[in-house]
């Protein structure tokens, strides 16, 4: 048992120690490391929602979030380019999760004061991008973003 963890009745409990509180545009964002090399966050949509104004994609690793409270309108396409598409998140019903895949583009619109969990799952060894201080992290094609910017426009969203 190391720092980091607990027993109970039921066995050993791992605490992830909390890697840095962050505020992006407002959204606050509890972020942990993993044992297993992956990353939590937990995060805080402001009172007004938020939208992504540009996509991105990891070329190792898998992004799973889970809404708590509220909702997320996620755009995605998948890796090989198809049809973009896309679904709404809530806390309820067989909908809760939302997995994106490895070289799948995706953008998100978190509703008012929406509180999820962001999980970064190693699927494959991450590939590091030098233009985001190395971490696994692409921003997504020009014609994409143009289309999610559209996609939240009509939702009233100011891109």
């Amino acid at each position: 048992m190391d720092l980091f963890s607990r027993k109970t009745q039921g066995g050993t409990i791992y605490i992830p120690p909390l890697c840095k509180v962050k505020v992006v545009d407002d959204s606050m964002q509890f972020r942990y490391k993993l044992p297993t090399g992956g990353k939590l966050a937990l995060c805080v949509a402001p009172q007004y929602g938020k939208a992504d104004k540009e996509g991105h994609f990891h070329k190792g690793l898998v992004e799973v979030y889970t809404v708590h409270l509220g909702w997320l309108e996620i755009i995605f396409q998948d890796a090989s380019g198809g049809e973009i598409e896309h679904t709404v998140v809530e806390p309820y019903g067989t909908s809760c999760s939302f997995v994106a895949s490895t070289g799948m583009r995706h953008a998100i619109i978190q509703g008012p004061e929406t509180v999820f969990v962001v999980q970064t799952i190693a699927n494959h060894k991450p590939v590091p991008n030098p233009e985001k201080n190395g971490n696994d992290w692409y921003p997504a094609e020009e014609k994409f973003n143009e289309l999610v910017r559209e996609h939240f426009r009509v939702r009233g969203y100011d891109m």
